[in-house]
């Protein structure tokens, strides 16, 4: 007599005799995969990119004379202003930035630095130390004094 059996009744003899069959009737084998699988996938996930975690690398960072915090805000600043996220792929990078060095306009002490033209339509950034150490932020395009 010849005896019809289904699809999954095959697979299940298969794996049985390959191995071993586990409850449910899948094979100890295969379910090990699986669980192989499904750690890799998720131990291969990138974690997302944000701006508290990115540590971006720049010629200027450290030799500005200005906290490393300070230094690099200014990227931050800038991305925040056009719109970019650090993740972007074409967003402003620290790197894009030529710092050109200080001026005084008599109190304060100015960093300036030479923003790329394809991000924003000012000439430059700058970094303004108050007389009470304060640091502010900004982007124009005032010339740059003549020492």
């Amino acid at each position: 007599m010849i005896r019809t059996i289904g699809q999954g009744t095959v697979f299940a003899l298969l794996a049985a005799i390959q191995g071993g069959v586990a409850a449910g009737g899948q094979s100890t084998d295969y379910k090990m995969q699986l669980q192989q699988k499904e750690f890799e996938a998720i131990s291969n996930k990138q974690k997302p990119i944000t701006e508290q975690t990115y540590l971006e690398v720049a010629d200027w960072f450290g030799k500005t004379g200005l906290p490393e915090q300070i230094e690099r805000s200014l990227p931050r600043y800038l991305r925040k202003q056009i719109g970019q996220f650090v993740g972007d792929r074409d967003a402003l990078k620290a790197s894009d930035l030529k710092y050109l060095g200080t001026r005084s306009d008599g109190l304060d002490k100015v960093h300036y630095w030479e923003l790329p033209a394809q991000h924003l339509p000012q000439k430059y950034a700058y970094i303004v130390v108050d007389s009470d150490g304060q640091a502010h932020i900004g982007v124009g395009d005032r010339p740059i004094p003549q020492q």
